[in-house]
């Protein structure tokens, strides 16, 4: 297994614990923020449909495991999730700067918090759009402050309009 693959399973492992083990115990109340669907967006964003595909079908088979929704629903809803994503990034958001990767964030938290309403999640809830609307302010958070910290390690993620000429 390479060294990036290691990195990449622990970073999600630990994502996943924290999801659910802290975060989604929140009370509605608070802003919950949905890690997992931040890295794998990143990831699709970054690495492309070819390698992120077989990440969002695992962590989604795991998730669907250990929720209570019918088997296979949790991978169908999120293959589907990620794969109008990279229809949305390969067709409309062609360029990869910032705000393709915010879009795609607020796109990806819409698009999940559906399909879990529809698969009879949150249909009760009062509110919803408050609640929809905390998590994409949250997931954004999240995302722009990920895409800072890795700019800074790496310089190569420069919005295209602030490339200097050569």
């Amino acid at each position: 297994m390479p060294w990036s693959w290691a990195v990449k399973l622990l970073w999600l492992c630990v994502a996943t614990i924290l999801q659910l083990a802290w975060i989604n115990l929140w009370p509605n109340t608070w802003p919950q923020p949905d890690l997992i669907l931040v890295t794998l967006i990143f990831w699709l964003f970054a690495l492309g449909w070819s390698e992120t595909k077989w990440w969002v079908i695992g962590t989604a088979a795991i998730l669907g495991i250990i929720s209570f929704y019918p088997l296979f629903s949790y991978v169908i809803l999120w293959l589907l999730l990620f794969y109008c994503l990279y229809y949305l990034l390969f067709k409309i958001f062609t360029n990869k700067s910032v705000y393709s990767l915010m879009a795609l964030v607020a796109f990806g938290t819409i698009g999940q918090y559906l399909g879990l309403m529809f698969l009879g999640h949150n249909w009760s809830v009062p509110l919803w759009w408050l609640i929809l609307g905390k998590a994409i302010i949250a997931n954004e958070l999240i995302s722009g402050l990920l895409y800072y910290l890795l700019r800074w390690r790496d310089k190569r993620l420069v919005p295209f309009f602030m490339v200097k000429g050569k």
